[in-house]
């Protein structure tokens, strides 16, 4: 019977340390995903911009505001900027046996630099641990409006 636990326990280590990276993998994805995603809104956000500002200039428009793009660059930086911490610090060091806000993480990946500001990035997301939820919750937001 001894045999029989010795391999049982090999299997079940095997299949701990597989799903392991699974869901370090997947994690790594969804946060891809997310850092693609924020990329593209800023990339558009700024052509919006600079198209306006071209055509103002030409004098086929007249000025307008344009804060709304301007709201839309500023949460999409801070979101990216989230999710590339919490990507580079998985990369890192693994997924967090804790719930880790986005300060903490950009802390552990950059240590020595002043990250001032990252107590500001927080706020909103202490109940989430994770960024891929908040992402989930954003997005169910929109459709009940």
């Amino acid at each position: 019977m001894n045999l029989f636990d010795k391999i049982g326990t090999g299997i079940s280590a095997s299949v701990d340390t597989v799903v392991e990276l699974n869901r370090k993998n997947a994690q790594l994805n969804r946060l891809a995903m997310i850092i693609r995603t924020e990329t593209d809104i800023i990339n558009h956000a700024y052509a919006a911009l600079g198209r306006h500002h071209y055509k103002v200039l030409c004098g086929k428009e007249e000025e307008t505001d344009m804060s709304k793009l301007c709201e839309v660059i500023r949460f999409s930086e801070e979101r990216l900027r989230k999710a590339q911490a919490r990507y580079d610090y998985i990369k890192a060091f693994g997924l967090p046996k804790k719930a880790m806000d986005a300060a903490e993480m950009i802390r552990s990946v950059y240590d020595g630099e002043d990250f001032s500001e990252e107590n500001e990035l927080t706020g909103d997301e202490d109940d989430n641990d994770d960024i891929t939820i908040a992402v989930a919750d954003e997005g169910n937001e929109e459709n009940d409006n």
